[in-house]
């Protein structure tokens, strides 16, 4: 099953592990992939959580 994102997404879940695996510059990475490098930051820093963030509330 793929993974479904929502229509202004830039990145997917293999994206996001690249750009934090990669050893490129923060700048290649981020022409590389079409995002701004505060997002490859954002990416870098997020160790192993790999946007399974989820910003929704537990009860509505």
């Amino acid at each position: 099953m793929g993974q479904i994102l929502h229509r202004s997404a830039r990145t997917t879940e293999a994206v996001r592990l690249e750009i934090q695996q990669s050893t490129e510059s923060i700048a290649k990475l981020a022409a590389k992939y079409n995002i701004s490098p505060n997002m490859v930051m954002k990416w870098k820093q997020r160790n192993g959580q790999l946007g399974r963030l989820v910003f929704r509330p537990d009860e509505i």
